[in-house]
């Protein structure tokens, strides 16, 4: 069972009102982090107070549309809130749905000259489509506008999704909080791109696939989770289109499971006589620097006109 944050009320003159918060809205990002429940929200407006924060970004969702509001922490936000629970009843057209994403999936990577000539053409849309799902540009279209310059020469997009993601040391630095990111999928690695609100700078995040281990989706009360697992740490998109993540968590595992076997093949096709070659070079290596730190300890010997008795 899942709880999601209903405002219930907003009070007159107040923060919420002058922001354009409404009754119905659902809280769903403050701060960076995930809201569940009504005592979460105080929790950390409480913890932000303490670490000395001024001002906190609030994200909530209006019509399966997020909007994202900067609100003063010194004064009241003025609202109330109510923790709802959430069942999860998927009607039969979001089961159907569901099996059409699965057939499609199931059909990559054979149908890779179609996400090619999209990508060729910069129709971001035809990708999305040919992903069973509808494009959503909700705060990323600035990123969308110049995805094509940040692509390397026949680079091939997969899938695209948008989400928050806390800041990072190189964050455009007028922004508050988290910021909203355009992921994009593509056949050499994951591109963040977050455009700045006030310039023309865009801060760039690339992972190569090589270090990803694994990609995982989660899905919530009407948005979603994607968490690339680098080993070393994960990096969380967070208030994502709930059926772009199971695309994007889907095809990234099935790519990565391609790039394998393919390593396995290449590897296979190599004579072991190569192997062999290349443990004697090692050897001999190994024999050659021993015996040139003999000679540079002669040498120094030498010069120091110190011979052994």
């Amino acid at each position: 069972m899942e709880y999601y944050v209903k405002i219930t009320k907003v009070d007159n003159e107040s923060q919420a009102e002058k922001l354009g918060i409404k009754v119905g809205d659902i809280l769903t990002n403050l701060a960076g982090q995930s809201v569940n429940t009504m005592g979460q929200f105080k929790d950390i407006i409480a913890q932000k107070k303490t670490e000395q924060h001024f001002k906190a970004s609030l994200i909530i969702t209006r019509k399966n549309q997020l909007k994202t509001f900067i609100f003063d922490l010194s004064k009241p936000l003025g609202i109330i809130g109510d923790d709802f629970k959430f069942e999860s009843n998927k009607t039969k057209e979001e089961k159907i749905l569901d099996n059409e994403i699965k057939s499609k999936i199931r059909e990559f990577p054979a149908n890779f000259e179609d996400y090619k000539n999209f990508t060729l053409e910069n129709n971001w849309k035809g990708i999305c489509e040919l992903n069973e799902i509808n494009l959503d540009s909700f705060g990323t279209k600035k990123e969308l506008n110049v995805l094509v310059d940040y692509l390397e020469k026949e680079e091939v997009v997969f899938a695209l999704t948008s989400g928050v993601m806390s800041q990072t040391s190189t964050s455009n630095a007028f922004d508050w909080g988290a910021n909203t990111w355009l992921v994009v999928l593509t056949n050499e690695r994951f591109l963040f791109l977050d455009h700045a609100l006030m310039s023309q700078s865009v801060d760039t995040q690339s992972i190569r696939h090589n270090s990803v281990q694994a990609v995982s989706a989660s899905q919530g009360i009407m948005l979603g989770k994607i968490q690339v697992d680098l080993g070393s740490r994960v990096v969380i998109v967070d208030n994502c289109n709930k059926e772009s993540v199971k695309v994007m968590a889907s095809l990234a595992n099935k790519w990565l499971r391609e790039l394998q076997r393919e390593k396995k093949n290449h590897l296979s096709e190599i004579p072991t006589e190569f192997f062999s070659q290349i443990q004697e070079s090692i050897t001999l290596a190994r024999i050659q620097i021993k015996n040139q730190e003999k000679i540079i300890t002669l040498l120094e010997q030498i010069k120091d006109k110190k011979f052994p008795t």
